[in-house]
């Protein structure tokens, strides 16, 4: 299924770009599947993974998905999908947090593999396009969806890496972290206390 779903995904990324590198699109989901896989996910799950991106970035309808891949694959990735219909980044952004909140753990593996690797990239930006608004958006949303998966998916390797790369990307979103969300210190600022 995995094979199966990379040459689907490769075949309809192609000739997109990431914005941020300018290296072929299909990266950014084959980094969703290597992480997935190295966490131990079941091969379907891996696959939702790879295609995680394609409801949202093609223009493949959500049927051809399932009549290529299945229904639980397709309701996988629909789960992790925007819902382009909410017009505001931050109320579109909100709703698919919450919706993935109150999904599985399967759903919430890809959630949190596809911002690791979201995460990563922002962190290629330079400093000053890092601070742009809309890069300062998709951080505040990296930072509520760390305090999503944290309540949904507690301590779990992939949960701890999107803390670490976090981390990482900007020490100053630790402190913001612990400003925004009540004072709860991080995963890696408790391992830095032992």
């Amino acid at each position: 299924m995995t094979r199966a779903a990379f040459g689907f995904a490769a075949a309809r990324h192609a000739g997109q770009y990431r914005e941020i590198d300018g290296v072929p699109f299909i990266v950014h989901p084959i980094e969703v599947g290597r992480l997935l896989h190295g966490d131990g996910q079941p091969d379907d799950v891996v696959a939702a993974g790879l295609l995680h991106d394609v409801l949202e970035k093609t223009a493949t309808p959500a049927l051809e998905l399932e009549f290529e891949f299945g229904t639980h694959i397709a309701q996988l990735v629909a789960a992790v999908s925007d819902d382009e219909s909410i017009t505001t980044y931050e109320e579109r952004k909100r709703e698919l947090r919450d919706r993935v909140e109150r999904s599985g753990s399967e759903t919430l593996a890809i959630y949190a593999a596809d911002k690791i690797s979201k995460v990563r990239e922002l962190g290629l930006l330079s400093t000053w396009r890092a601070s742009q608004r809309k890069n300062q958006a998709k951080l505040a949303h990296y930072c509520a969806s760390l305090e999503m998966l944290r309540r949904a998916a507690a301590s779990t390797r992939l949960v701890i890496c999107l803390d670490a790369e976090l981390g990482r990307l900007e020490p100053r979103a630790l402190q913001r972290r612990r400003d925004v969300y009540g004072g709860r210190p991080s995963i890696r600022e408790l391992a830095y206390r032992r």
